[in-house]
């Protein structure tokens, strides 16, 4: 599985068009689902074997999968959620190292 949205990468300014999950955190205690999400400029680059423009970057998500849904399966519903009108940073929030955008791929497609 995978997520297709053109995306303008901030580290590089390089346009990435598909993204795969490498690894899922669940943190029950805290309700939160992390992501370490490895950037391609295309389907066919990455089933040609070509590097990721950006390896392991992290987006985190409130809440954690329920008993009966995979965590994988989960995280890649709620990546692509749209943005909340009313949704704004909070002040003294941690903030995770090399975390991107919650809502960098909101609006992509999931593909098998």
């Amino acid at each position: 599985m995978a997520i297709k949205k053109n995306v303008v990468l901030e580290t590089t300014g390089a346009t990435a068009g598909y993204h795969v999950i490498g690894n899922v955190s669940i943190d029950v205690l805290s309700g939160t689902t992390v992501a370490a999400i490895n950037s391609y400029v295309s389907e066919e680059m990455h089933k040609a074997g070509k590097q990721a423009l950006q390896l392991s970057a992290s987006i985190a998500v409130e809440g954690v999968p329920e008993e009966n849904e995979g965590a994988v399966s989960y995280i890649h519903r709620r990546l692509i959620e749209a943005k909340p009108a009313d949704d704004k940073p909070v002040a003294g929030q941690p903030t995770l190292y090399n975390a991107l955008d919650r809502y960098m791929l909101a609006g992509g497609v999931i593909v098998a």
